[in-house]
């Protein structure tokens, strides 16, 4: 409720107008209840962020792969179906979140899952690069390649994209 609250607003204004009293009159929810789980509207922002990370990642996760470049284009596929699923909610958004913190924020946790990614899908596999390094670079190109899709409707299809994607994405990149 407090997500989507928070979510509403900020199609509507910048999280700097927004305060907890305007989310919680929104969500219909008491101060002391937003309190009880979170520290402010930016902790609530980082936290709704990680529920639509987990709705697109956990596609990904039920499934099995033959090899990790299926599993990144999988989720690739996934990322680019939200967009186009929440085109206008995300440029709203994008719109009225300017702080360079808040992005930061969400590339982190974009970061931390793909590492949650390579450690537990493969805990014992080695790579040529560190898995910091791995999930860094995957998670820049990711994250931009997604803005740009956000941000340029109609310049290219999805699956332009993902064809892209397969032949950058070389398998030596998950190899030993």
């Amino acid at each position: 409720m407090l997500s989507k609250a928070l979510f509403e607003m900020l199609t509507e204004q910048p999280i700097e107008k927004i305060n907890v009293n305007d989310i919680c009159d929104r969500a219909m929810v008491h101060r002391t209840t937003f309190y009880k789980h979170f520290e402010s509207k930016f902790h609530l922002l980082t936290f709704a962020i990680g529920e639509l990370r987990d709705s697109i990642v956990s596609k990904c996760l039920k499934d099995d792969y033959d090899n990790e470049k299926s599993f990144y284009l999988a989720l690739a596929s996934n990322v680019l179906d939200f967009v186009d699923e929440k085109r206008t909610f995300l440029i709203n958004i994008i719109d009225n979140i300017k702080s360079s913190d808040i992005i930061l924020q969400i590339m982190e946790t974009m970061q931390q899952n793909i590492k949650y990614i390579l450690n537990e899908k493969n805990a014992s596999k080695s790579y040529k690069l560190p898995k910091d390094a791995i999930s860094a670079y995957l998670t820049g190109a990711f994250a931009s390649l997604g803005e740009w899709y956000l941000l340029h409707e109609g310049k290219t299809t999805k699956e332009h994209i993902l064809a892209f994607l397969d032949g950058v994405l070389d398998e030596k990149l998950f190899q030993n």
